[in-house]
């Protein structure tokens, strides 16, 4: 089933002129991945597909309150997780759990700010 969607996953990179290059020698079972830039929820299709050409379980963060049933059912068997943004428990905090708690664990985010076309990422000294 992997080999099947690792082939499919790289068709549809095909289809939408991107290419998969080799993964880097240094990686492991636990990566953050950041896609940059997000210049839209398609991204999210992308990620999710190059997962599948590296034969690998990835995930994403979705805010919470887009987990609601049927959507919830859906977002969970992709590999989203649930973000409460407004918990005492920060985002980082959070992820630094989940980190903790698993063998392997693939992490794909967004920059902040990088909705839309935008030549850097925003730091805190370009802020």
């Amino acid at each position: 089933m992997k080999i099947m969607m690792s082939t499919v996953g790289r068709f549809l990179y095909f289809l939408m002129g991107w290419w998969f290059e080799p993964l880097p020698s240094y990686f492991s079972s636990k990566h953050v991945i950041i896609g940059f830039p997000h210049t839209s929820n398609m991204d999210a299709v992308r990620a999710f597909t190059g997962f599948w050409i590296i034969r690998r379980t990835g995930h994403i963060m979705i805010k919470k309150e887009w987990f609601f049933w049927p959507v919830s059912f859906f977002l969970k068997a992709i590999g989203g997780i649930p973000v409460n943004r407004g918990a005492s428990q920060g985002v980082v905090e959070q992820m630094v759990e989940i980190f903790n708690t698993r063998n392997e664990f693939l992490l794909a985010i967004v920059p902040e700010g990088t909705r839309k076309k935008v030549p850097t990422i925003k730091t805190r000294h370009n802020g």
